[in-house]
């Protein structure tokens, strides 16, 4: 589902920006349509997955990026 990668893409883009709480919606959002979507399993899912931990960790260990 090439809309809902670009969904969890874009997400990180306002990363650049305070509104981490927004991001993170985004980033949930586009996780679970793809989960919904694809299944658990698929890479694009993953991929959304693991980039939504990421940013979990950078904001936990207050660095961006």
């Amino acid at each position: 589902m090439p809309t809902l990668s670009a969904m969890s893409n874009l997400a990180i883009t306002p990363w650049q920006m305070p509104e981490h709480q927004e991001v993170l919606q985004l980033m949930q959002a586009a996780a679970e349509s793809l989960e919904r979507t694809l299944g658990p399993d698929h890479p694009n899912t993953q991929n959304s997955v693991k980039a939504m931990q990421q940013m979990l960790a950078a904001l936990q260990q207050g660095t961006r990026g």
